[in-house]
């Protein structure tokens, strides 16, 4: 069994520590951390606009992500095939 395989069947549920985790991160934080994000780092753009526009879509995106979890079911499905 090689080391990627054995940290594979070692490894916790995904599903579990996103159970454990989510309730961690809240829409006031993640309101908060895109909220600090340099003007720099956001010049104008053609499609979304200038940085309040990027901060509330970034928003919009992180919180819907948040409140969907897309990416959980995929993640341990391949987890548990890595395993086996």
């Amino acid at each position: 069994m090689t080391a990627a395989r054995r940290s594979c069947v070692i490894a916790s549920s995904i599903a579990a520590a996103h159970e454990r985790l989510a309730p961690l991160v809240r829409h006031e934080l993640l309101d908060h951390l895109v909220d600090q994000i340099p003007d720099e780092w956001l010049p104008d753009d053609a499609v979304v606009g200038d940085a309040r526009l990027q901060r509330a879509a970034y928003v919009t995106y992180l919180n819907a992500r948040l409140d969907a979890a897309p990416f959980v079911a995929p993640a341990e499905r391949a987890r548990i095939t890595a395993a086996a």
